[in-house]
């Protein structure tokens, strides 16, 4: 169907601005367009009004949605560097929980160290040392233990060039479900407490067999080696031994034996 002229009214001017509105894209089409040659329709005009406007519109919101991707993606990235970091320290942790393993400590170490080893062995080690040798038996269970252990970091200040100092606990009993590992923690937090740089070792051996082979009743116990390896002293906690000490009773007899 042709478009009747008086359809639209004649434009001898140009517009003075480009309207971005639908009604100015209309109005800028028509003046640019002679209306004797249009075959178009107003009808088809607002069509195409409306469609140049849907494709602005779904132009802002694929925008819209690429800025929250964006974001997403951002936030996504800061989580996975946090989750990162956490890793991280735990792994750090973790390193640092398996640096305390249980080494064997030097005659000579600087620091408190303890390290598991039977009864057998220990009692070869206390005898191959070349000097006099004191070996506290102990318990972290056994009070009068506590309280004199001291005693045996004051001889081995005061003595220690001349003397070696040793401690061996003895609370595994031979349950497997607490195995010689379980006293680990106890172990070390009580010998750090007095500051037992000397050897320290947990008995692997269990306890009721460790009193068969040393032949003392209970604890605390102190073994004395002389210099060519042979037992020559026990203190025991029991029967005329009962109450000693190390500044009483051990102390002296160590020295007695230096000055032999």
């Amino acid at each position: 169907m042709q478009v009747k002229t008086d359809t639209f009214p004649a434009i001898h001017q140009p517009s003075e601005s480009l309207q971005l509105s639908p009604q100015g894209i209309a109005l800028t089409i028509r003046q640019s367009i002679c209306p004797r040659a249009l075959n178009v329709n107003k009808f088809t005009l607002v069509f195409l009004t409306g469609c140049l406007s849907f494709s602005l519109v779904g132009c802002q919101s694929k925008t819209d949605e690429s800025t929250a991707t964006a974001t997403s993606t951002d936030q996504a990235i800061d989580a996975s560097d946090q989750s990162s970091d956490i890793a991280t320290t735990d792994s750090t942790t973790e390193s640092a929980s398996d640096s305390e393993t249980v080494k064997m400590p030097a005659a000579d170490s600087q620091s408190v160290t303890v390290a598991l080893t039977s009864w057998e062995d220990v009692q070869k080690t206390a005898a191959s040392t070349n000097k006099i040798t004191v070996l506290d038996v102990w318990s972290t269970v056994c009070m009068p233990c506590i309280k004199e252990l001291p005693g045996l970091v004051d001889l081995h200040k005061e003595l220690g060039d001349k003397v070696q100092c040793m401690t061996i606990d003895v609370d595994f009993d031979g349950r497997k479900s607490k195995p010689p590992t379980t006293y680990e923690k106890d172990v070390m937090a009580i010998l750090k407490s007095i500051d037992a740089k000397f050897p320290n070792y947990i008995c692997t051996t269990p306890s009721d067999d460790v009193y068969a082979a040393a032949d003392i009743d209970s604890i605390p116990a102190v073994l004395i080696f002389d210099a060519s390896g042979k037992l020559v002293k026990k203190f025991v906690d029991a029967g005329e031994g009962v109450g000693f000490g190390y500044h009483k009773d051990v102390i002296p007899y160590v020295k007695s034996l230096l000055e032999k």
